[in-house]
């Protein structure tokens, strides 16, 4: 259910803007059974819808026709984003924790009005009443959009709430998305409230950048709507996709910089802990120069302080060796990567599967030196080892995904460097096992197991083996359509590749017009300097004299038969 739009347009009508008392929001959980383990459409549905009816108005308005107006209040201090499935008591959690560390709250409970912020929170500010009319996008003389900024101007605040943080409901939503970026443009501050269960994990997570990698896939051309999902697309698509994307990213990314570092130190508070964080901060930054020589000097700090033997000063040389990876600086990985390796096989020994991740990564580091018999050699002995704990039912949730996800990414280099070694039948072998394993494993959708057919189809068609090839691409392609579109970069790689493996079986006629697809897709989407444009342009042109050659051996054969015939 989307009301967001209609309240927009109320707000904008009124000259003053009306919320609701964070207080309330306790009030009303206390008040309804069971209210906190469900979503909030489903609050909506069984609770405030009935408790409307009779005025078929929004609950504000219900509390004021029924004299409950200490709940009600002016001069909206913050507007909340929000996402519908999740559960309602997580968004209230989350606010009670984020209204509490600013101070807004009083001590112990929500009781005084000057530390009881006013919120504006569609559940409650707009009528969830006449879905059956048209919304305000259907109707004419309706500028929405300014209806958007007006309310934002109002209150000048927008606090997003993450649930759960590491996948965040309100950032695959186009309304919320829509929301971060018109507050952003105007100058307005964009906060982050997540549920208390959620912040201590989230804490360690910020220590080494993952919050940042789930950050930087937001993609609000992929997000989802409600009732008016397709005219928020278009303007989002008329604003420009990847301008929401980064204005999104940099408002999150300036908060937790400010207040999720703060956070950080707070439980921290050694000058170690708080150079890892800032290191890892500069590193999804892309200042990975930089990042790398502020782990050079954690590393340093911890030999002093606490030894080699220590397990957090391995941790860092294996993140170290990592932005080694991204700088190229292979011989600098290297060693770091052997010591790791030693150092954790004295703990856990050879199978333990952290020794086994950091012997995957010497392998990849092996191969990115061109060293590809070496790297065989222990990407090969790892893949067994790893396998074999694979096959145990045991394995807790996370630490299954993770296994997982070590197992594709050693198969997949494996692959890719039998191949290099010119062991063809061994590349097509674990490249076929790879792409059975993904879909049956981690499911036929996944990106794992599109880019384990994108190498199955490479390794087809190093081979060779185009028809195969072919077969294989055709597939990724009609998947890679329903899942990226059909104008996604990878999308339009794919596409390229099919055409290149229909040209190989000499099927030119139909390979061009591949061909000619891609370059029209490409060149209108991403521009005409782009790689996969250039690539495209190029392949056309190389098919186009395929073709001339072609038809001038045709002509060349009916000549020859006609003067046969004559004679």
């Amino acid at each position: 259910m989307s009301a967001i739009t209609s309240a927009f347009i109320e707000a904008f009508e009124h000259s003053s803007i009306e919320g609701i008392r964070f207080s309330y929001l306790d009030y009303f959980l206390s008040k309804q059974d069971d209210a906190a383990d469900l979503t909030t459409s489903e609050v909506c549905e069984r609770f405030v819808v009935p408790s409307t009816v009779h005025t078929q108005d929004s609950m504000i308005e219900t509390l004021k026709l029924s004299g409950e107006m200490g709940f009600v209040g002016n001069n909206v201090e913050w507007i909340v984003c929000h996402a519908w499935s999740a559960k309602f008591g997580d968004t209230v959690d989350a606010l009670r924790g984020f209204f509490a560390g600013e101070g807004l709250l009083s001590e112990g409970g929500n009781t005084g009005h000057d530390r009881d912020p006013v919120v504006w929170i569609d559940l409650f500010c707009v009528s969830q009443h006449n879905f059956d009319e048209p919304t305000p996008f259907q109707l004419e003389n309706r500028n929405w959009d300014e209806s958007v900024i007006s309310l934002l101007r109002e209150a000048r605040r927008l606090v997003v709430v993450l649930s759960p943080w590491s996948q965040p409901l309100a950032l695959s939503r186009s309304w919320c998305l829509y929301e971060i970026y018109a507050c952003t443009s105007m100058s307005g501050e964009v906060a982050i409230a997540m549920p208390s269960a959620a912040q201590k994990d989230f804490i360690e997570n910020i220590r080494w950048g993952g919050f940042w990698d789930m950050l930087r896939h937001v993609n609000s051309r992929e997000t989802l709507g409600g009732r008016d999902a397709q005219a928020i697309k278009a303007r989002m698509e008329a604003i420009g996709f990847e301008t929401i994307d980064w204005m999104v990213y940099d408002a999150i990314d300036r908060w937790i910089i400010g207040r999720g570092l703060a956070w950080s130190n707070e439980r921290r508070g050694n000058s170690i802990e708080r150079m890892i964080v800032l290191g890892n901060v500069r590193a999804v930054r892309g200042e990975v120069k930089e990042a790398a020589q502020v782990f050079e000097t954690i590393i340093s700090l911890l030999n002093e302080r606490r030894g080699p033997s220590d397990l957090e000063t391995v941790s860092v040389m294996e993140r170290l060796a990592s932005l080694y990876f991204d700088l190229t600086r292979y011989s600098d990985a290297l060693p770091l990567l052997q010591e790791s390796i030693r150092r954790r096989t004295k703990w856990g020994g050879e199978d333990d599967p952290d020794t086994l991740s950091a012997v995957t990564e010497l392998g990849i580091c092996y191969a990115e030196m061109g060293k590809y018999a070496e790297a065989r050699k222990h990407l090969i002995q790892c893949l067994h080892k790893l396998k074999a704990h694979g096959a145990h039912s045991i394995v807790p949730s996370k630490k299954r995904s993770e296994l997982d996800q070590l197992i594709f990414r050693t198969q997949l280099t494996c692959a890719v460097v039998c191949d290099r070694l010119g062991f063809g039948a061994e590349a097509l072998r674990l490249g076929n096992e790879l792409a059975e394993w993904t879909k049956l494993v981690l499911g036929p959708e996944r990106p794992e197991t599109l880019s384990a057919l994108t190498l199955l189809g490479d390794l087809y068609f190093s081979s060779e083996r185009f028809r195969d090839a072919s077969f294989v691409l055709s597939e990724l392609l009609e998947r890679r359509t329903l899942t990226l579109g059909p104008e996604h970069p990878d999308t339009i790689n794919v596409m390229i590749k099919y055409a290149g493996a229909k040209r190989a079986r000499g099927q030119l006629r139909s390979a061009m017009k591949t061909f000619e697809n891609a370059l029209e897709i490409a060149a209108r989407t991403l521009g005409k300097e782009h790689t996969l444009s250039v690539t495209a342009a190029r392949q056309v042109e190389h098919t186009k004299i395929l073709l001339d050659f072609e038809e001038k051996v045709r002509d060349y054969d009916q000549q020859q038969g006609l003067v046969c015939n004559i004679s």
